[in-house]
C-alpha cells in the first residue's frame, strides 16, 4: 500500500437529479451516464452522481500482483468562493486479480447552493497521500433565470456540412470510406439572462445502418455578432454508414434542431434552414429519406426559379417595391446587397412584427389611458376575446369603486376597498394586459395616485446573488408606489419542499408591507398558472388574509372560435385577408393546436407568434418567388401559407451508441 500510483482513476462522469428522477431509485445505474459537464437545475434539486471508474496498476505486473484497498474523498467545490458544497468518501477495495472496478458517490445539492454565475469542480482525492486522483469541472443552469425549457434557450439558424480547410457550407458531401467530416449549427442566443458561460449541447448523429456517434461541444461565439453561436462537431464516416444521415442538436436532453444529410452524394454547396432544420421525433430512415427528397426538390425549384429574383427586381418599379414592402413594414431598413429579395422580405416581416409585439407588451400608462374612454373601464375590457368570467367580476368591483368615489366626493365616508388580487390563467390570456387597464381606472378613481404597472418575476426578486432577496423586494414595492406591482408567476416563490428556498423571504416581505396601513397607494396582484397559484394560497394564511375570494379572477383558455377571432382581428387591423381556403386550413391548425394543448399553452400570444414566425414569412417566401407579371396578391393569405401542425418531440431522450 505504498506506491502512490497502485489505484488509477480513468474516467469521471456525473448527473445531476432531482428527488423525483429514476436516478434517485436506482444504483449504480451506470447506464444513465454520459460524458456531460452542464446541467439545468430547479428547486427539486436532490443531488449530483458521480461515476467514477478505478483500475488497479499491479495488475499488470503479472497473475500474482497484490489488489489494492483505498479510501477516496470525492468532493463538490465552488471554484469562485473556494467552497466545499458537498463531500463524501468511499472505499475502493479492489482484491487480487481485479484490473477495473466501478464506484458511484453521491453528493447532496440543493437549489441553494448553486448558481450559473459560479464554476464548480468535482475533485476525487486519496484521502491517505492527500493526492488529487482526478478532477472534472461542472456548471449548473437555472430554467427560471433564463427564463424557459432547455429547448429554447438556442433558436437554430442554419446547419450544413464542412469540408477540411474550407469555411465553404454544404448541404451534401462525398466522403470515402475511413475519414473524418465535419458539421456545424448556426444558433442564436434566446435565453433571458446571460450565465457566465453558454450551455453546452450535444450533436448526435444517426446514421442509416443504424450506429449512433455523439459529442458534448460547447458553443462558440460568432466574432461578428454578439448573439450568434456556431457549434462544430466532427464524425467519423466508414464503409457502413456511408449515406443518409441525421445531425441532432440537443440541450440538457431536449432537441433543439436537426438536419438530415447525404455523405455519398456530390459536393452540394449550401446549407439548411427553416423547416429543414426541425427535429425530427423518433427519427427513423424513412423519415430520413423523406426529408432528404424534400430538400433536393426545393433545390432544384431553387435553381429552376434562380432568374426570377433578378426578372422581379426590374419587373416592379421603385413605387411599386415601396408599395409591397408597405404592406409588411413600416419603414426599416432593407437588407445587405448580398441578400436575395426573399431573406429581405423575411427580415423586414420579422423585424417589424418584433417591434410591434415589444410596443404591445410595453405600453405606456398615458397610451393605455388614451385608448380607454374616460370613466369607461368595463367598455374597453368588453371589447376583448374571451375573459367572460373576469368581466363579470371586474364589472361589480368597477362599480364598487365608483361608488366609493361617489361618496367620496359628497364628503361621504367610505368603505376600505380590498385592493389586492390574484389572476389565475396559463400564459397568453390577457392577464398583464388587464393589469394595466385596471391601473388606469384606479388612477381615475383616486384609489391610486399613478396607475402605472411594475411587473416583477421571481429571478428579479431574488436577483443573480442570495440574501438580497428582501432588499429587491423592498424595492420593487417602492417603485410600484401610486400603481400596481404585478408577480408573474408568482408560485415559483413557494417552494414546500425546500424550507431553505430563498423564495419564502419575498413573500413574507410582501406579507410585511401589505400589513403596513401606512402605504395604503399601491396594489399587489399575484399571477401564474391556476392549480400551482391555489396551493400557495391555501398555504399562506397571510395572503388568504390580505385577498379576498372576490379579488381572485380566473383567466380561462380560449376557445378554439377565439382564437380564430384574435388571429382574424389581427390580420383585419394589419390589411391582410385570408382566403376560404386559408381560413379553413388555419381553422384546422387552432382546433389541432388546442386539442393537444398543455399547461404550457400560449393562448393569443400562440396565435401572435403563428402568424409572425410562420404564416407571414411563408407568404413572403411565396409573393416574392412568383415570375414579375405573375405577382400574386400582397394582401391575400393562402391556404399555402398556413403551416401544417407539428406533433411535440418527446424530451426524455436516452443516450445511444458510443461517445466519439
Amino acid at each position: 500500500m505504498t506506491s502512490n500510483t497502485s489505484l488509477n482513476l480513468n474516467t469521471i462522469f456525473v448527473i445531476a437529479y432531482g428527488h423525483n428522477d429514476e436516478l434517485a431509485k436506482t444504483f449504480p445505474a451506470e447506464e444513465r451516464f454520459d460524458c456531460r459537464s452542464d446541467f439545468d437545475y430547479g428547486v427539486d434539486q436532490k443531488a449530483v452522481a458521480v461515476l467514477m471508474s478505478f483500475t488497479n496498476d499491479r495488475f499488470f505486473e503479472g497473475q500474482n500482483a497484490r489488489g489494492v484497498r483505498r479510501r477516496v474523498s470525492v468532493s463538490l467545490v465552488d471554484e469562485m468562493r473556494c467552497f466545499v458544497i458537498s463531500e463524501s468518501s468511499v472505499l475502493v477495495n479492489m482484491p487480487r486479480g481485479m484490473m477495473r472496478k466501478d464506484v458511484r458517490v453521491d453528493l447532496s445539492l440543493v437549489y441553494n447552493d448553486i448558481n450559473m454565475y459560479s464554476s464548480y469542480r468535482v475533485v476525487v482525492r486519496d484521502e491517505v497521500t492527500k493526492k488529487i486522483l482526478g478532477e472534472k469541472k461542472l456548471s449548473f443552469f437555472d430554467r427560471l433565470s433564463l427564463g424557459s425549457a432547455p429547448s429554447m434557450w438556442y433558436k437554430a439558424i442554419a446547419g450544413a456540412l464542412l469540408p477540411e480547410d474550407d469555411s465553404t457550407m454544404y448541404k451534401q458531401c462525398l466522403s470515402p470510406a475511413d475519414t473524418v467530416c465535419k458539421l456545424v449549427f448556426y444558433v442564436r442566443d434566446n435565453m433571458k439572462e446571460q450565465p457566465l458561460v453558454a450551455p453546452e449541447v450535444e450533436v448526435r448523429i444517426t446514421f442509416d445502418d443504424g450506429t449512433v456517434q455523439a459529442k458534448f461541444v460547447r458553443p462558440v461565439l460568432d466574432e461578428v455578432s454578439n448573439d450568434v453561436y456556431h457549434i462544430t462537431s466532427s464524425f467519423y464516416v466508414t464503409d457502413s454508414n456511408r449515406g443518409c444521415a441525421y445531425a441532432e442538436l440537443i440541450c440538457m436532453d431536449y432537441p433543439v434542431a436537426g438536419f438530415v444529410f447525404d455523405t455519398a452524394s456530390d459536393w452540394s454547396e449550401g446549407y439548411y434552414e427553416g423547416k429543414f432544420i426541425e427535429t425530427i421525433e423518433d427519427y427513423n430512415i424513412e423519415a430520413g429519406l423523406k426529408r432528404l427528397r424534400e430538400s433536393l426538390e426545393e433545390n432544384r425549384e431553387e435553381d429552376e426559379s434562380e432568374t426570377h429574383a433578378c426578372e422581379l427586381t426590374h419587373a416592379l418599379d421603385t413605387d411599386n417595391l415601396d408599395a409591397f414592402f408597405d404592406g409588411f413594414s413600416e419603414g426599416e431598413e432593407s437588407a445587405e446587397d448580398s441578400e436575395t429579395e426573399e431573406e429581405t422580405a423575411l427580415e423586414e416581416v420579422q423585424q417589424e412584427e418584433d417591434q410591434e409585439q415589444e410596443e404591445e407588451e410595453q405600453e405606456t400608462p398615458r397610451a393605455i389611458e388614451e385608448s380607454m374612454p374616460s370613466n369607461d373601464f368595463m367598455s374597453c375590457i368588453s371589447n376583448f376575446v374571451g375573459l367572460k368570467s373576469v368581466r363579470e367580476k371586474l364589472s361589480v368591483y368597477e362599480k364598487l369603486v365608483m361608488f366609493n368615489k361617489l361618496r367620496a366626493d359628497n364628503g361621504l365616508a367610505t368603505p376600505s376597498l380590498p385592493l389586492h388580487a390574484m389572476f389565475l390563467g396559463s400564459p397568453g390570456t390577457g392577464k398583464t394586459t388587464v393589469a394595466k387597464r385596471m391601473g388606469v381606472m384606479l388612477r381615475r378613481a383616486g384609489v391610486l395616485s399613478k396607475g402605472h404597472v411594475v411587473i416583477k418575476e421571481r429571478s428579479n426578486l431574488l436577483g443573480p446573488y442570495y440574501s438580497n432577496e428582501a432588499t429587491n423586494t423592498l424595492q420593487a414595492i417602492e417603485d410600484a408606489q401610486g400603481g400596481i406591482l404585478f408577480i408573474d408567476e408568482a408560485y415559483q416563490l413557494y417552494q414546500p419542499n425546500d424550507p431553505r428556498d430563498p423564495g419564502k423571504f419575498v413573500i413574507e416581505t410582501l406579507l410585511n408591507a401589505l400589513a403596513d396601513e401606512s402605504k395604503r397607494d399601491w396594489m399587489l396582484i399575484l399571477a401564474g398558472y391556476p392549480v400551482e397559484m391555489r396551493q400557495m394560497f391555501d398555504m399562506n394564511p397571510g395572503l388568504k388574509s390580505r385577498i379576498p375570494a372576490s379579488n381572485i379572477y380566473v383567466f380561462d383558455d380560449f376557445s378554439e372560435g377565439e382564437l380564430m377571432e384574435i388571429a382574424e382581428r389581427y390580420f383585419a387591423r394589419h390589411n391582410f385577408t385570408l382566403s376560404d381556403g386559408a381560413r379553413a386550413a388555419l381553422s384546422d391548425r387552432l382546433a389541432y393546436d388546442y386539442k393537444n394543448r398543455d399547461k404550457t399553452f400560449g393562448n393569443a400570444r400562440y396565435v401572435m407568434n403563428l402568424i409572425q414566425t410562420e404564416i407571414l414569412p411563408a407568404m413572403a417566401v411565396r409573393v416574392l418567388s412568383a415570375a414579375g407579371d405573375n405577382m400574386p396578391s400582397i394582401s391575400e393569405i393562402c391556404a399555402t401559407d398556413i403551416p401544417a401542425a407539428i406533433t411535440t418531440v418527446a424530451n426524455n431522450r436516452r443516450q445511444l451508441g458510443f461517445i466519439a
